[in-house]
């Protein structure tokens, strides 16, 4: 698939859409059609309509890439949010001048949404380690003004190490994992940095954590669990969010294991769990 432009250097609100942009990519996202015929409308539509295109949801300041990423096309396409099931479930545990961590941040939805409803003593650690969508991540931040967040272009993991990430190469760039199997059918490699999440944590000076959510293409329990086997009880978060739709891929059962540790599920969505520590 031919790479959009990447605009990280325009003032947000100078990529505007077209009308004729903004109803193409409604009548792609809208569930109007079936899956099939989404994907096929997607696949025209690209070629005409690639973006970026500035957009403003929920008070929040995006520049979308909608051919590329399934997170613009809701916010571009459906002028929403992704995964309101799972905001839903984590918005009773954000509060001012907490201490939110997000491994897999993507673009920005979950961490700039906590950020702006948590407030300027919060602090939120966005781990993103794909180079572009990275890029969009810190565009998204300082389009936001959003000084209580800090991204890093890190993934987590076992060991401090120089690691192949496989992405999607077709319309979902944002579904990457350490893991091939992780990232779709047209997983494409590229190399990033990964560290261990207890060493990342102390090098931002984090010796708390309100509220977690990891999401990592089958790849959390390598991502997470060492934070219980090497980070101090102090640092085990008090609430996260876990994706599980790829737990096949996991070696360790992050559940389980979490379970002995404490935790219990305090709700559940198609493809996450909520787990609160007792």
């Amino acid at each position: 698939m031919k790479t959009t432009e990447l605009d990280a250097e325009t003032h947000f609100g100078r990529r505007r859409a077209s009308p004729g942009a903004r109803f193409s990519w409604w009548l792609a996202t809208h569930r109007l059609f079936s899956s099939p015929t989404r994907h096929r409308l997607r696949k025209s539509i690209r070629r005409r309509h690639r973006g970026p295109y500035d957009v403003t949801v929920d008070g929040l300041n995006f520049r979308t890439y909608p051919a590329e990423n399934y997170c613009d096309r809701v916010l571009f396409g459906a002028g929403l949010l992704p995964e309101a099931a799972e905001r839903r479930l984590l918005a009773p545990f954000i509060r001012p001048g907490m201490n939110f961590v997000d491994i897999g941040a993507n673009v920005g939805t979950y961490a700039l949404w906590a950020a702006k409803l948590a407030g300027p003593s919060a602090r939120v650690l966005a781990l993103e380690p794909h180079p572009r969508t990275f890029a969009k991540l810190k565009f998204n931040i300082e389009a936001n003004a959003a000084r209580n967040v800090v991204a890093l272009n890190l993934g987590a993991g076992e060991q401090s190490a120089v690691a192949r990430l496989y992405f999607d190469g077709g319309g979902n760039v944002g579904q990457s994992s350490m893991l091939a199997a992780g990232a779709g059918g047209d997983a494409r490699p590229t190399d990033v940095r990964i560290e261990p999440l207890p060493d990342l944590l102390g090098a931002e000076d984090f010796t708390t954590i309100d509220l977690l959510k990891i999401d990592v293409e089958g790849y959390e329990d390598r991502a997470l669990l060492p934070l219980f086997a090497k980070g101090p009880a102090t640092l085990w978060p008090a609430a996260l969010l876990i994706e599980t739709v790829q737990r096949d891929l996991w070696e360790t059962d992050c559940v389980a294991c979490l379970a002995e540790r404490g935790y219990r599920q305090a709700g559940a969505t198609g493809e996450n769990l909520l787990l609160i520590r007792s």
